[in-house]
Formats: structure tokens, sequence, C-alpha cells
């Protein structure tokens, strides 16, 4: 048997789905009228039932009228009595049927709102993140690559590319480079791997700050860690609004003591000598 979800032209909230049977329940409870709108599977759209013949008749049968006039006999005391006993019951289990439909539409209807405000809430909070994400990967590539512009321009000049190995900085930078475009594209799959890369920040950049007791580098490097992680953790949009400003912070200040040589020294002293220069 077909069902339908119906609302009225003037809210937005659908509730069902209703058998013809139930409709026709709410439409004696004058619940229901043929301005009320149902969804049309085959046309994809909202329309009146009065509309559809076939739902209107069903929804809205026609009562035949008898025309003869037939003298009923006189019923006795006693069937009287039951009858008049009998009719509200009737009535009360009618209106506690629709009662009960209409609670379990209203029910539904906010179990759907809820579902759609969550959903809502979620692709606000991916666009969000991913775009913060990217932000933050760009500045910290920019943080990894001013202190060594120098030694980039000199390799490339001698075509020897080999000794970017030297400098792990660098070829971090170059990982922070690439995982912003995937981020910026939506692959919600590297989020595991940006959380471990959050991590060598948090866990080095703070070390660093607090053995050299640099507080700017201490606190920045624990902004940009935290903000990457919980980032890459929150689902609703209001929990990755601190989130992403958090790790924009944290990655901004950092990109700014680089610019401004304030890690030179420190960016300097993470060098290996796996190749030398040829000439």
């Amino acid at each position: 048997m077909a069902e339908y979800y119906i609302r009225t032209p003037d809210r937005d909230e659908s509730r069902g789905p209703f058998t013809p049977a139930q409709l026709q329940t709410l439409a004696e409870a004058g619940q229901v009228t043929i301005d009320t709108l149902y969804y049309d599977d085959p046309q994809e759209e909202w329309l009146p039932i009065g509309m559809n013949s076939e739902l209107k008749g069903e929804v809205f049968p026609e009562r035949e009228k008898l025309k003869l006039k037939v003298d009923a006999p006189e019923e006795e005391p006693d069937k009287k009595t039951k009858k008049e006993k009998k009719k509200p019951v009737k009535e009360e289990a009618r209106s506690s049927t629709v009662s009960d439909m209409l609670a379990v539409a209203e029910n539904e209807t906010k179990i759907a709102r809820s579902r759609r405000r969550r959903d809502e809430s979620f692709e606000r909070a991916t666009y969000l993140t991913d775009n913060g994400l990217c932000l933050i990967m760009l500045l910290s590539a920019v943080t990894l690559i001013a202190p060594y512009l120098n030694e980039i321009k000199s390799i490339f000049s001698s075509l020897q590319l080999r000794l970017f190995l030297n400098y792990p900085l660098i070829l971090l930078a170059i990982f922070d480079l690439l995982m912003s475009v995937y981020v910026y594209f939506g692959d919600r799959k590297l989020h595991s791997i940006l959380r471990g890369r959050a991590m060598l920040t948090l866990g080095f950049g703070a070390y660093i700050g607090w053995a050299l007791g640099d507080m700017h580098v201490l606190i920045a490097s624990v902004a940009f860690g935290i903000g990457i992680l919980w980032s890459t953790l929150a689902q609703r949009f209001f929990l990755s609004i601190p989130a992403v400003m958090l790790g924009l912070g944290g990655s901004a200040f950092l990109a700014y003591l680089s610019l401004t040589g304030h890690l030179d020294e420190l960016m300097h002293n993470v060098f290996f000598e796996f190749f030398t220069d040829a000439k």
C-alpha cells in the first residue's frame, strides 16, 4: 500500500508516512484538507491532495445519501441505552487513533529536523576545517622555507638537487605544501596523517621552546598542534570555529617569527651532511 508524506502549504516541516486510510482518519479529524500537500515521488514535488483524483477519492470518499425515508421501528429501551453507550466509545477510539498518529508524525518531524540540522552543521564544519587546514599548512611551509631561501637558491643554481636531503625541514615544508593541496580538495582520509604532523610540531616545537626559554616558540607550537588536532576531530560547526582559529593563530605567529629572522639560528642547526657540494 502506498504511503505519503504530507505538510501544510505554509510550513516546510513534513509528517508521515501515512497510508490513505490514515489520511482519511486525519481528514475526518480536520487535520487534512484538499489543500494539504503530499509528496509525489514520480514528479518529485509537493502537490495538493485535491489535484490527485485517486488519492482525493480515498481520503475524502463521497458519502451516499439515501433518498428513501424509512420509518425506523421503535427500539426497546435497553437496546437504545446500549447504542448510546457505544457511541462515545467509538468517538473516543477515533480521537485516540488520531492523537497517536499525530504524536508519531510530530516525533518523526523532530527527528528529521534534528538530523537535518546535524548534517548541515557537519557540512559547514567540513568546509571551514578544509579551508582552515589548507591555510595552516601553507603558513607552516612558509615558516620552514623562509630561513633557507639562500640555500634553496644555491642548490637550484648548482643543479644538485640531492643536497635538499641535507635539509630535513625543507623536505618537511614540501610535505606541508602537498598536504595543503590535498586538504583543500577535501580529502579527509589524510586527517590521520595531519594529526601525526601536528604531534611533531607540538612535541618538537614545545620542547625547543621550553629548552631555549623561548615562550613565543613554545606557545605558537602548542597552538599550532592543538589547532590541527582539534580541527581534524571536530564534526560540529561551533566546535570547528575555535579549532581553526587556534591553528591559524599558532601557524601565523610561527610564520611571523620565521620571516623576521627569529628562527634562523634554530633552523640552521637542523642540518645533515649526507651529501656534499661537488664543486
